[in-house]
C-alpha cells in the first residue's frame, strides 16, 4: 500500500508519512499501526475494537480525516 494523500501538519520530532511512501498495517497491543516500510516507523495508529464489535473502519482509502481543519490521510493499494 502507498500513501496517496496526507495533509496533516508536520510537527518537529513526530514521524510523518509523505505521498508515495510504502506502508503496511501491523497489529500491536490493542492497536493497529500503519508503519512506513522503509524504516518501520509508525505514522498512524488506532485502537482495536472489542472482538464482539464489527470493525467497519476502512483499511484502504480515507482512513483519517479532520473535516474542520481540512486534514486527510488516504491510503491506496
Amino acid at each position: 500500500m502507498i500513501i496517496i494523500k496526507n495533509t496533516y501538519p508536520i510537527w518537529p520530532n513526530v514521524v510523518h508519512g509523505k505521498p508515495g511512501d510504502e506502508v503496511k498495517w501491523m497489529p500491536g497491543r490493542g492497536k493497529m499501526h500503519l508503519e512506513r516500510m522503509s524504516d518501520g516507523q509508525s505514522i498512524f495508529s488506532r485502537d482495536c475494537l472489542p472482538k464482539e464489535v464489527d470493525d467497519t473502519r476502512p483499511m484502504i482509502g480515507v482512513i483519517a480525516q479532520v473535516k474542520s481543519k481540512g486534514w486527510i490521510l488516504e491510503i491506496g493499494s
